[in-house]
């Protein structure tokens, strides 16, 4: 799905290539999910909150974190910064 949903957001080209649409073992679906995370790891304003949380979305199928990585892919998308990026929120020290 999120591989889906980043190829219609890439226009008529296909962004993520070599997905395998029916994954058998969890090797596949890491693999799958180590593409996915490595092509938005390549955008500096995609939010760093859930890049490297691949564990708990496939592992884990943990709600909170997929609804969040949706929620970052709409920030990026539409061009803003997501208020929970972590990367954005830092203070500055003085």
């Amino acid at each position: 799905m999120f591989a889906d949903l980043l190829n219609k957001i890439g226009g008529r080209t296909p962004v993520i290539k070599g997905i395998n649409r029916a994954p058998d073992s969890i090797t596949a679906i890491n693999s799958n999910f180590d593409k996915i995370l490595g092509y938005l790891r390549d955008f500096p304003r995609f939010s760093s909150r859930y890049l490297w949380s691949q564990d708990k979305i496939v592992g884990e199928g943990d709600v909170n974190v997929i609804w969040g990585f949706l929620d970052d892919i709409w920030y990026w998308k539409h061009n803003k910064t997501s208020p929970y990026d972590p990367a954005a929120n830092v203070l500055p020290t003085t």
